[in-house]
């Protein structure tokens, strides 16, 4: 029954309700009548229907109140309604099409018309619904490749990021007991960058550049990265390259984690009196990326068992990275790394040689 087009007459006349009950008798539409607003609204509500022809001379809820009411709502918005005047009622009319009424019918109707008149309409509810469905469709299919090419990206950044470790890992392997190094590195610098209040896309890009810091030790031979005494003069200046290979390597990228990588790799070593290398930077002119990472990367090296030495206690290396605000490390950041002691020393009980 419901497969049916519905119609749904609304008129105070029995009379005139009856006139097109009779009307489409013969057109095998599904009728429904109401003689007041409030009556149609309810029938609406239980079961809504293809097309409405409302009288706008309705005692209550006018014929105009109601047609605001259905183009209100979200379920309704799309049903056409025709609404009946007499001549020259312009007014009515202006007020009726603010409403949103769809379709004008002028007494007094004829059976043909009147027909007709529903023909169209509810032609025009079938488009209508068939667009909604082709939209809802289209809806979908963008949700859909939406989600794909999110996940897409998604994947994209973790291959992104995981070929950034495995090259960060490339230089470590060389190194002895030094795995987890970068994992500490990043963690320690999103400590230190969450304290000094980066934004979280700086903050992303910090985390996930500073295991690039050593990257030139790639190019730093093996009797000297794993000498197992204090380097020569010679030796120390050929360690000291491993800053600018580092920056050399990661140099030219559109990149940024990869662009960030190359400042950190170059500035890591300045300090903040200007003795450091490679370009004996001074105080802010050294990037910040490269601060932070100073800081955590020496204090790691610290606590860490290198091929030259044993690891420091915990208590000694904070000790030493304090003695360096001001001289060899930014004052801001070393009071940083004092406020996040409890961090430090949980990151560096938890990532021991895991991998």
């Amino acid at each position: 029954m419901k497969g049916r087009d519905h119609v749904l007459f609304v008129d105070d006349d029995p009379e005139i309700l009856r006139f097109y009950q009779d009307t489409v008798a013969d057109e095998g539409y599904e009728v429904a009548t109401a003689h007041t607003s409030e009556m149609a609204a309810a029938l609406v509500r239980e079961y809504p229907p293809h097309t409405i022809i409302l009288d706008l001379d309705m005692p209550g809820m006018s014929g105009v109140e109601f047609c605001r009411l259905l183009k209100a709502g979200k379920d309704t918005l799309s049903i056409p309604i025709a609404v009946v005047t007499g001549h020259g009622e312009r007014e009515a009319r202006l007020a009726a099409l603010s409403a949103g009424a769809d379709e004008f019918i002028t007494k007094p109707i004829t059976a043909g018309e009147l027909r007709l008149r529903i023909r169209n309409m509810l032609k025009l509810k079938a488009y209508t619904d068939r667009l909604a469905q082709e939209q809802d469709i289209l809806d979908a299919m963008v949700r859909e490749r939406t989600r794909e090419l999110e996940e897409t990206v998604r994947r994209l950044e973790q291959t992104r990021l995981e070929t950034i470790f495995r090259l960060s890992r490339a230089a470590e392997y060389k190194d002895e007991d030094t795995g987890s190094h970068i994992r500490r590195i990043s963690m320690y610098c999103e400590v230190l960058g969450r304290y000094l209040g980066l934004e979280e896309s700086e903050l992303r890009v910090l985390v996930h550049s500073a295991p690039l810091h050593d990257l030139g030790k790639i190019g730093i031979p093996d009797a000297i990265l794993l000498k197992p005494g204090k380097l020569t003069e010679d030796e120390f200046e050929i360690m000291k390259t491993h800053t600018t290979l580092g920056a050399e390597i990661l140099a030219g990228s559109d990149d940024p984690y990869l662009q960030t990588g190359s400042i950190i790799a170059l500035s890591h070593h300045e300090r903040w009196d200007g003795r450091g290398y490679p370009k004996g930077l001074a105080a802010e002119d050294i990037p910040l990326h490269g601060r932070i990472v100073a800081v955590a990367d020496v204090f790691d090296a610290l606590v860490s068992k290198r091929p030259y030495k044993d690891p420091m206690p915990f208590a000694k290396a904070v000790s030493i990275v304090r003695d360096g605000s001001g001289s060899q490390f930014d004052a801001g950041i070393v009071d940083a790394f004092s406020e996040e002691l409890g961090e430090f020393e949980r990151i560096y009980q938890t990532v021991q040689d895991e991998d």
